[in-house]
């Protein structure tokens, strides 16, 4: 199977297993702190406790209800970032050199997330305030600040120079206010609202949705897909092949979304794809975009149901792993009936041994301000035989699409159309919508104009310059928050 039918390949178990998130609740996580049940962060608490972020004290207690220092703060914040780098803190004449917790302030203060009050003044055992912390992950997550405002009621009793930090961190909903619509930014943090912030940034499952495997040679990648909504991939380092991929899935439950698949749940599907590409590659090296990606938010929108995910990556061992997490459980459900509610779907088949594909006519990417589009004068669907040779195929898709500008459009946004009655045909059946699909994305800080030509222009064979386009996309969401609307209807 050459590279084109690979493409497909992917491209159709992503838009299968996108549109089938799972519709669970989370697990209770039960505390063992002596002094946390019944604690309105007990949950978060337990939580954060079990991934050995944060602890409790010799005696047991958790002490949800305390205040935390900037130092304690520091160490949470540096060990959740995996920080190593020490600065040098001698010009601050109120720092312990041989404090436990001064390495931990040393670490932020070298990763620019931690400053002094002045130049000899850091206050290390001052409790911290919820402003100075939201401005401290902020740092950390390096989000960016332009065009973003606080929405609190209190937004103007925040520190000027931390406004528009406060506000970027509260757009990715890993802080709230209060009931009354308040921030209070000069309140103290409590150890339990830090858990629950942190909390924000864990899968918390009680069990696999789907789970993927993928491999070239030897190299492993591995997508786990948790019934929380979490998504977990894992992306290797080494030396890879890249002539074959092999790769299995396995489907465990999906319980009230509206469509039969009881006949899939508990098989493993496998194959193997050769993608006729006969080189060694490095996963780091190829997608270095992607292992020092750090922070970048997607509000998802389903016909006006909203979900918050926040997306991160963080060094594992042989790899790098990075986490897709919504900020709410029952937001992501209401988000994802919705969309099964729809009705968009004709019949889902998660087998990729498909033989043909059919694109409606109407359907459309827009990168940009470039476009493309059925050509002019063209009114019939785009069928594709996917047992063609890649020439074949690269002919029939140029010969019904054309590339085009629409100056109208903006350049850091992106549009995707599926028109109703488009399919992949498998052997099993045939996925096939039953409603257009309109995919909207904006709010990265980068413009995308360009990318379509550069894909539509460049030889598929050639990895470097895929994963090249990989990468533009991943730096520009990178800090970002990025707004994505999808429409059915």
């Amino acid at each position: 199977m050459k590279a084109k039918k690979l493409l497909c390949a992917m491209l159709c178990l992503v838009m299968v297993f996108a549109l089938a998130v799972p519709a669970f609740a989370a697990k209770a996580t039960t505390s063992t702190f002596t002094d946390t049940k019944g604690s309105w962060a007990e949950h978060e608490i337990a939580l954060v406790a079990d991934a050995g972020i944060v602890g409790g004290y010799p005696d047991g207690t958790f002490r949800p209800n305390a205040n935390i220092t900037r130092e304690a703060f520091a160490k949470v914040v540096a060990n959740f970032m995996g920080f190593t780098e020490e600065a040098d803190l001698s010009q601050y004449t109120d720092v312990n050199p041989g404090g436990a917790l001064t390495p931990y302030v040393a670490r932020c203060v070298a990763a620019g997330v931690m400053g002094g009050f002045s130049d000899t003044r850091m206050a290390p055992k001052n409790n911290i305030t919820r402003e100075q912390a939201a401005a401290m992950l902020r740092r950390a997550f390096q989000l960016k600040t332009a065009g973003q405002k606080a929405n609190f009621t209190d937004a103007a009793s925040i520190a000027e120079k931390l406004q528009p930090e406060v506000a970027a961190l509260e757009a990715t909903g890993l802080i709230t206010g209060y009931a009354d619509g308040t921030f209070r930014p000069k309140a103290n943090l409590t150890r339990a609202q830090m858990m629950v912030i942190i909390s924000r940034l864990l899968p918390d499952n009680d069990g696999y949705f789907m789970t993927m495997s993928a491999s070239a040679g030897d190299i492993p990648m591995n997508c786990e897909m948790l019934n929380d909504y979490s998504t977990l991939i894992f992306l290797p380092t080494g030396t890879a092949d890249a002539s074959s991929v092999s790769f299995k899935a396995k489907l465990y439950e999906v319980p009230g979304i509206g469509i039969d698949i009881s006949s899939m749940l508990g098989q493993e599907i496998s194959d193997t794809i050769e993608t006729g590409v006969d080189e060694k590659f490095e996963p780091q090296a190829l997608f270095p975009a992607a292992y020092d990606f750090n922070f970048a938010t997607a509000k998802i929108s389903v016909n006006g149901a909203a979900c918050t995910f926040n997306m991160y990556g963080k060094q594992a061992e042989g790899g790098i792993n990075l986490t897709l997490t919504p900020v709410k459980t029952a937001d992501a459900e209401k988000m994802t009936r919705t969309a099964m509610n729809s009705g968009f779907i004709d019949l889902v088949s998660i087998f990729l041994k498909g033989n043909s594909a059919t694109l409606a006519n109407g359907s459309y990417i827009q990168v940009g301000t470039e476009k493309i589009g059925f050509a002019q004068g063209n009114k019939k669907d785009l069928k594709i035989d996917l047992t063609a040779d890649e020439a074949t195929i690269t002919e029939t898709v140029m010969n019904a699409l054309e590339l085009y500008k629409d100056v109208k459009n903006d350049g850091n946004q992106a549009t995707i159309f599926i028109a109703k009655g488009s399919s992949i045909a498998t052997e099993e059946g045939t996925f096939k919508l039953a409603k257009n699909v309109t995919i909207t994305l904006n709010g990265a800080s980068e413009s995308f104009d360009g990318i379509l030509s550069k894909l539509v222009e460049m030889d598929t064979t050639n990895i470097e310059m895929l994963t090249g386009l990989a990468n533009e996309i991943i730096s520009a969401i990178e800090g970002n928050v990025v707004n994505v609307v999808i429409t059915i209807k």
